[in-house]
C-alpha cells in the first residue's frame, strides 16, 4: 500500500473540514489569549507608573502644605508671644 492509496481510501472531506477549523479556531484562541495577557501586562504597568506619578505629586503638595501651616502657626506664636510680653 503506498500512502496515496491510504489517502484515497480512508479521506473524509467532512472529517478533515472539521480538524481544519478545530485547528483554525485554536490557532485564533491562541493568539488571541497572548494578545489580551500582553495588553493586560501593558495596563498594568501603565497603572503602576500613573499611580507613582500621583504619588510624588502628592507628597509634594502635602510639603508644601505643612510648610505653609509651620509658617502660619510659627507666626502665630510669635504674635502671641509679643502680646504676653506688654505691659
Amino acid at each position: 500500500m503506498t500512502v496515496r492509496h491510504l489517502i484515497e481510501k480512508f479521506w473524509r472531506p467532512d472529517i478533515a473540514l472539521l480538524v481544519g477549523a478545530m485547528t483554525l479556531s485554536a490557532a485564533i484562541f491562541g493568539i488571541n489569549a497572548i494578545t489580551l495577557d500582553n495588553l493586560r501586562e501593558d495596563t498594568f504597568r501603565s497603572a503602576q507608573a500613573n499611580m507613582r506619578s500621583r504619588a510624588i505629586v502628592l507628597a509634594k503638595e502635602s510639603d508644601r502644605s505643612l510648610k505653609v501651616l509651620d509658617l502660619a502657626m510659627s507666626s502665630l506664636s510669635e504674635r502671641r508671644s509679643r502680646v504676653l510680653r506688654q505691659p
